[in-house]
């Protein structure tokens, strides 16, 4: 009778898989990359791997969730210590302005997500579920805090929440496909303290 596997050896097994993935992923992108690509860097059998996960794409998914999900809960809980929106503002891009000095993986893990998020268009569920990460996850942080602003009076009545909301992240999106092309960390800098001033302006918080 073969021994039984423990919970905290198939966890060790699926952060095994999700490491090789994320180096696979970055390495060849996405598109490029394939299961025997895992195989061969994890060292595990494709049979063990698709135990965990059914394709490419659900490690993919894992691999944001297990990442973000808890940086962006960090995050959130963060913001919340700070009595008003522009310090919760200053604080959010002073947070994506260091990634580049802080986060050594921050330009592979970011290529690997541009390159899911435009092949993502391909598929249904996968499109409808990275739609859904985009509005409940990434707009809603910088969403939440325009609506904090305009509750204790800060930011106008007027403001259009969503729109503020879109124009960071299509910037802001964009600042970071730039970096991941020209690998330049004080361009990078500067232009995301030039996108915190216009955020800034647009919403009146001098």
């Amino acid at each position: 009778m073969p021994p039984a596997v423990t919970e905290e050896y198939k966890k060790k097994k699926k952060k095994q898989i999700l490491e090789s993935a994320l180096f696979c992923f970055a390495e060849k992108g996405f598109q490029v990359a394939t299961i025997d690509d895992i195989v061969r860097h994890s060292g595990i059998s494709k049979g063990a791997i698709y135990n965990y996960f059914k394709s490419k794409e659900d490690i993919y998914i894992e691999l944001l969730n297990e990442n973000s999900n808890k940086s962006f809960e960090k995050l959130r809980d963060k913001l919340a210590t700070f009595l008003t929106a522009k310090e919760r503002l200053t604080h959010l891009f002073e947070v994506f302005r260091s990634q580049v000095k802080v986060n050594d993986n921050w330009e592979k893990t970011s290529r690997v997500h541009i390159e899911f998020w435009l092949s993502s268009n391909r598929n249904e569920d996968t499109k409808a579920f990275m739609y859904d990460r985009y509005q409940n996850v990434y707009k809603k942080i910088v969403t939440d805090i325009v609506e904090f602003g305009v509750m204790n009076g800060e930011i106008s009545t007027t403001a259009d929440v969503d729109f503020v909301g879109t124009i960071f992240w299509s910037t802001f999106d964009g600042i970071c496909f730039y970096q991941c092309v020209m690998e330049n960390d004080s361009l990078y800098v500067r232009l995301v303290d030039h996108l915190e001033k216009v955020m800034l302006d647009l919403l009146e918080l001098q």
